[in-house]
């Protein structure tokens, strides 16, 4: 008897939901360290090697067209995350009036850190903008094929 449902359509519907639950564990984890100082290093660990197997998971039972739009949309979408981290170098790089605000921001939502906690800060950033590109691409590719 198996658990999984029967099609591979359910099947891969089964795994992007877990994908999707597991994601919002993650967020919920993040919260609660940031905001109630909870420790959840090891649980968001074990919970981000089941999002990653979950992952292959999916992405094995892609067919060849579908994993060739994945490839085009992580090579857009990351080019265009590494532009937006670009101009913000570039944004920071002038220390001039137009840009006080944005600096004064996130100076607030940081502190005054120091270099080393400001370029941590920055490569942690970095992938999520990358990740918001490829659904940024994906999501035209989609609406382009429908």
């Amino acid at each position: 008897m198996s658990f999984l449902p029967a099609t591979q359509n359910k099947r891969r519907a089964l795994v992007r939901a877990s994908m999707i639950v597991l994601g919002l564990v993650l967020l919920g984890c993040a919260i609660a360290a940031r905001v109630w100082g909870v420790a959840v290093h090891w649980p968001m660990l074990a919970v981000l090697v089941a999002f990653c197997a979950l992952a292959l998971l999916e992405f094995v039972t892609f067919d060849e067209i579908a994993k060739q739009a994945h490839y085009i949309a992580w090579y857009w979408g990351s080019l265009l995350g590494l532009i937006v981290v670009a101009l913000i170098q570039v944004l920071f790089a002038f220390s001039g009036e137009p840009f006080a605000f944005v600096q004064a921001m996130l100076m607030r939502w940081l502190g005054h850190a120091d270099p080393m906690t400001s370029f941590l800060s920055g490569m942690m950033i970095t992938p999520v903008f990358m990740a918001a590109g490829f659904f940024i691409v994906r999501t035209i590719d989609w609406l382009r094929a429908r």
